[in-house]
């Protein structure tokens, strides 16, 4: 992470387009399948997707090396599969067989946070990660693979959501840790630009955490 950290940072403050943004995993709800702004394997990164088999393609927007989708069915979390770049930009194959030994579709059970969903048209691009800005949002709130809350914010109403977990996050270890390599990583740069760029990188790590 802090390695990821300082790269990004380099190449956000080389320029407007030096942070990429990250193409999502993928969340269905009913019929419909949306862009999800959360990452849901990341708990069991050490675990389970350490036997992710090495990518043949790297791509910028996808550092992570998959696409995972998941589905809400009965009131559950759901992964249906993970797909990795085989050639090109829409050529996958699915490797749930390599991480879980078996290919079928199976409940979140590692899974507590919020998944973010965009619902919305774009308002605000911004070329890094998943910080770009929408006119709506679904929050669906997960607790070991249980949905437990699903709420429709549009943009006024996740703007204050994202200000209250950003603040929340701001209290512990893990945002003390990411602003201090910030600023050792691009000396040069303002206090106030150290704090967008946590505010804008670590999206996915702030929002995605439930706080009572």
């Amino acid at each position: 992470m802090k390695r990821l950290v300082l790269l990004l940072l380099t190449l956000a403050v080389a320029g407007p387009l030096g942070a990429t943004a990250q193409a999502p995993d993928e969340l269905k709800i009913g019929e419909k399948t949306h862009a999800l702004h959360s990452n849901p394997l990341r708990p069991i990164a050490e675990t389970v997707m350490n036997r992710l088999p090495p990518s043949q393609v790297v791509s910028s927007d996808l550092w992570r090396g998959y696409i995972a989708t998941f589905a809400v069915r009965e009131e559950r979390l759901y992964l249906d599969d993970v797909r990795v770049p085989v050639s090109g930009d829409e050529d996958y194959r699915s490797v749930m067989k390599e991480l879980f030994d078996d290919p079928a579709p199976r409940v979140a059970t590692w899974y507590t946070g919020n998944l973010i969903v965009p619902t919305g048209e774009l308002v605000e691009y911004v070329h890094m990660g998943y910080a770009s800005t929408y006119s709506a949002y679904t929050i669906v709130t997960v607790v070991n693979g249980e949905v437990r809350k699903q709420r429709e914010l549009n943009q006024e109403e996740f703007e204050k959501f994202r200000r209250a977990q950003y603040e929340a996050w701001k209290k512990t270890p893990a945002y003390a840790e990411m602003l201090a390599e910030t600023k050792k990583g691009a000396s040069s740069i303002s206090d106030e630009m150290a704090e967008e760029f946590v505010l804008r990188f670590a999206s996915e790590e702030y929002m995605s955490r439930v706080i009572d």
